[in-house]
């Protein structure tokens, strides 16, 4: 299998392109120095799933693990046994090997978001009348380097093409578009004020639950860059809505462009370790194949750990906080959490 790109919040993005351009060991070639043109897709709330395809079989994932109808995820192993669906997913495949120009050997993986009712909640999709499965990137199946993570821009609108099965494009929304020089802090300020206004629209009413008549909430957007920075997964970001943020941040933006300063361990567990972080850990749990119950609190506080380590990493520093010491508040807080949960069910 191979697992889709994390993707970061801007200001990681902005400090990871600071760093890229001011290291003298780092080839001009792989430096930022013109502008970066963005689309902006909608994010949707479900879970990630994918197919890897190949002549010999169609292999389904989750996040982080390959999953059959006796291990599934959501179910969606299942959704995909269907024949028909397999028919849809072989015409989806054809069509991105001819616009890639690959051989029928060459494996293609195909990512996208299952969603719908009893996948996740507080979102108007999971008021959608049956599950969907809508595809938004596809990746040749090949050993990664930092600047070719090998994904093919050849994603398209579907239509109702796939309509039938419940198979759709991320395309098929409404898109967004913001260039960015990082180089010239007025339009990195500019691009956050935008994405800003244009997420806290996509958090007021879904334009994907919208597409189907269904008013409510949407999550946020995903901003991939176009042009001559296409498929460079160092600069994807994205920008959620307030009700979906893992953090919970000071300065009144909703899109920062710089880390938090936090005044102690105690204030950065209170701005890292939020809600709906902890629930994403149990979401996160469901996905790696584990029940909610105490013999499996170990792997819910290591996805917490990591994930806040990840996206949290320029704040901590920022702060001048030692990992260890704040590890151990994190766990405390997040042990917590879960023996709650457990006690609940």
């Amino acid at each position: 299998m191979q697992k889709f790109t994390h993707i970061e919040a801007l200001h990681q993005v902005a400090r990871y392109i600071e760093i890229t351009n001011q290291t003298r060991e780092c080839p001009e070639q792989h430096k930022i120095r013109t502008p970066v043109t963005y689309r902006g897709t909608v994010k949707l709330h479900g879970t990630n799933a994918g197919v890897v395809c190949s002549p010999d079989a169609l292999v389904v994932q989750s996040r982080s693990r390959v999953i059959t109808v006796e291990q599934d995820n959501a179910g969606f192993a299942a959704w995909m046994a269907d024949p028909e669906r397999i028919t849809a997913v072989r015409t989806i495949e054809a069509s991105v090997r001819a616009a890639a120009g690959l051989d029928a050997a060459t494996p293609v993986t195909l990512y996208g978001e299952f969603v719908g009712p009893g996948i996740q909640k507080g979102t108007a999709i999971n008021g959608l009348p049956t599950r969907q499965w809508v595809v938004f990137a596809a990746r040749l199946l090949k050993e990664e380097s930092e600047h070719d993570a090998g994904y093919l821009d050849a994603i398209g609108p579907f239509g109702d093409a796939h309509a039938a099965v419940g198979i759709y494009s991320v395309f098929d929304a409404p898109t967004h578009e913001l260039t960015v020089d990082f180089e010239l802090r007025r339009t990195l300020t500019e691009a956050a004020s935008q994405a800003e206004e244009l997420t806290a629209a996509v958090e007021a009413k879904c334009p994907w639950g919208a597409r189907f008549g269904i008013e409510g909430i949407g999550e946020g957007l995903v901003w991939t860059p176009i042009g001559p920075h296409w498929g460079n997964t160092n600069l994807y970001f994205k920008t959620k809505g307030e009700k979906h943020k893992g953090t919970k941040g000071s300065k009144g933006a909703a899109v920062q462009i710089d880390p938090e300063v936090l005044a102690g361990i105690e204030a950065f567990i209170e701005f890292a370790v939020t809600d709906n972080r902890l629930e994403q850990g149990l979401d996160s749990l469901n996905e790696q194949g584990h029940t909610i119950e105490m013999k499996n609190m170990k792997y819910f506080l290591q996805w917490v750990g990591q994930d806040v380590k990840r996206e949290c990493s320029s704040d901590l520093e920022a702060s001048g906080l030692d990992w260890k010491a704040v590890s151990r508040a994190l766990t405390v807080k997040a042990r917590e959490f879960y023996i709650e949960r457990v006690r609940a069910l």
